[in-house]
């Protein structure tokens, strides 16, 4: 008895020293959205804004208007994350214009009070569809769109006979960037501008081979983000997410984004 005792005091005292060292996902929540909008540079981390934590109960686009570096469940894996970027926009005026100026669609859906959100997404996927191909921007892909509809009104679209997509979306300030927008608008067009010049390059011939542990969707957004002047930190910062996460601190040049 006493050997099994012993046995088991090794095991537990193991785990908690292998506890110890697994790097946990930041998970500290601003209080107040708007305090959000207004943390300074040097408050970064302990002013993560969480979309999905106030979406759906929104009253005003104000409330949650903003570009968020997102995560989902994979379609293959509900362990495994695949990145995206989530625009939700700030009016429906706005949305018409940005969607109609970069030729992309967006999706629209009513929260849990009543309030119309209008959204569009940007996520990496391969040309050929298989993990064989070069990676391109796609817009407003189908699980995509999905994720982010069933945190707009999970009494709705999420249903308890089936898996969701655990979406997740932390919120990208201008301040996060290097020169910083003016504004979210300028942001989204900054986001866009770059995503559109990436597809343009893939079409000229130059491509990035796609990499399920390397050149993957999580690190086009860090890439994404880095070519706008986001800091390593920061990236590191907002690419962490519930589940398990890969690529998101690789880099692809910024030459792929000019």
């Amino acid at each position: 008895m006493k050997k099994a005792l012993s046995i088991l005091a090794l095991c537990l005292a193991v785990l908690a020293l292998a506890a110890c060292a697994l790097p946990l996902a930041p998970q500290i929540e601003a209080a107040n959205p708007e305090t959000a909008l207004e943390a300074p540079a040097s408050s970064r981390a302990a002013s993560l804004w969480y979309l999905e934590n106030y979406m759906k109960n929104a009253t005003a686009l104000s409330q949650i208007a903003g570009v968020y570096w997102s995560a989902r469940d994979m379609d293959s894996s509900p362990i495994g994350n695949h990145h995206f970027i989530t625009l939700v926009y700030q009016s429906s005026a706005q949305c018409s214009s940005i969607c109609s100026a970069y030729g992309i669609s967006y999706k629209v859906y009513a929260n849990q009070k009543g309030l119309s959100v209008y959204y569009s997404t940007i996520g990496a996927f391969t040309d050929n569809g298989s993990a064989s191909g070069y990676i391109i921007e796609v817009f407003n892909e189908g699980s995509d769109c999905t994720a982010v509809k069933e945190q707009v009104n999970p009494n709705k679209y999420i249903y308890w006979y089936k898996p969701d997509y655990d979406f997740e979306g932390h919120r990208v300030l201008p301040s996060y960037l290097n020169p910083a927008p003016a504004s979210i608008d300028a942001l989204m067009r900054a986001v866009l501008t770059k995503a559109k010049k990436f597809n343009a390059n893939h079409d000229a011939g130059m491509k990035v081979q796609y990499s399920l542990y390397d050149e993957n969707c999580a690190c086009m957004v860090g890439s994404l983000f880095n070519s706008l002047g986001m800091s390593a930190g920061d990236r590191e910062i907002l690419g962490e997410f519930t589940g398990v996460d890969w690529g998101e601190e690789d880099l692809i040049s910024a030459s792929y984004f000019n």
